[in-house]
């Protein structure tokens, strides 16, 4: 499936970014500078669905300030998202809203 255009970078490089997400979607790092390249290309769909991606991929592994970071980087790209305020909200809610 193509995706859809958005100024910046040219459709192969994010069409080759996003058979690298699917391919290895356990990898942190790999969402990280997917995320950090769309941001630099403006792409603001993309990058908000990679930071997400990234946020959820953080929190499964127990590393909420991680995730708070990612969602707070949502939040710089698109400062009324209300995914991101209600899950840094649950976050929040989480005893010592920490790590433990």
């Amino acid at each position: 499936s193509r995706l859809p255009e958005e100024p910046g970078a040219p459709v192969e490089e994010r069409e080759r970014l996003e058979q690298l997400r699917r391919a290895y979607p356990e990898d942190l790092l790999l969402l990280r500078a997917i995320a950090e390249f769309h941001i630099e290309h403006e792409q603001r769909d993309a990058a908000l669905d990679t930071l997400f991606a990234l946020a959820g991929g953080l929190f499964e592994r127990r590393n909420v300030e991680g995730m708070r970071q990612a969602l707070e980087q949502v939040l710089v790209f698109d400062p009324e998202n209300a995914r991101a305020f209600r899950l840094l909200g649950l976050l929040e809610k989480r005893p010592n809203g920490t790590d433990d």
